[in-house]
């Protein structure tokens, strides 16, 4: 009796164990900005699409664990882990697991949780000042406006919505059409960053450069 009774408890441990991580929906919610090698907080949403409420979940990464003590049936409960992705552009966090060793703590039943995919960005680092940089070249630049500016910029014929004043008649005289004169108007530096041909790590130490 003593056997069986032991045998039984394993078992229904075992059955319930598993039962306890079905039906459980798993998503993730990345923040806003997240930089290559930097350390941030993931939010992952379960959610429990059918059976009973799951007791003692627990979600784990290679960063660290959190714990869900139940989810209800059709709720949704969440976790926050930290994480760490190792390269830019879409990386997916292939290492999280959803773990519960509920009812009895005999056995540790698990799933791997999928599908959490995130946009990573370069790696930053300070760059102090223009010039450390190769990579950044500033110019100054003018752009066409009507009627503003002091730069000439050039000629063209009169159009409706033009200022008469603009009219330059020693032009309009010689052509005989309208002719106004546009002026450019200075806006200011603008900033060109480029990133030179490279492979393996030199290309990516430009990329978070120009980053």
């Amino acid at each position: 009796l003593i056997d069986g009774m032991l045998w039984s408890l394993l078992a229904a441990g075992w059955w319930w164990s598993g039962r306890n991580l079905r039906g459980i929906a798993a998503r993730a919610e990345f923040p806003e900005q997240v930089f290559q090698d930097t350390d941030f907080s993931l939010a992952i949403f379960l959610r429990k699409e059918k059976g009973r409420s799951a007791h003692f979940l627990a979600v784990r990464s290679p960063a660290g664990q959190a714990f869900l003590p139940v989810l209800k049936n059709e709720a949704e409960g969440s976790v926050t882990i930290p994480a760490r992705l190792p390269r830019r552009g879409l990386n997916e966090i292939g290492d999280a697991w959803l773990e519960s060793g509920f009812p009895f703590g005999l056995f540790r039943r698990r799933r791997r949780i999928s599908g959490l995919v995130g946009l990573v960005f370069p790696r930053v680092f300070e760059i102090y000042g223009r010039q450390a940089s190769p990579a950044v070249r500033g110019e100054e630049i003018s752009i066409p406006r009507r009627g503003v500016g002091e730069d000439f910029y050039g000629l063209r014929e009169y159009g409706s919505g033009d200022d008469s004043r603009l009219i330059n008649w020693k032009l309009t005289a010689k052509t005989g059409k309208p002719i106004v004169k546009e002026y450019a108007e200075q806006i200011g530096n603008r900033i060109t960053v480029t990133v030179e041909d490279a492979e393996g790590p030199e290309a990516e130490q430009l990329i978070s450069e120009a980053a």
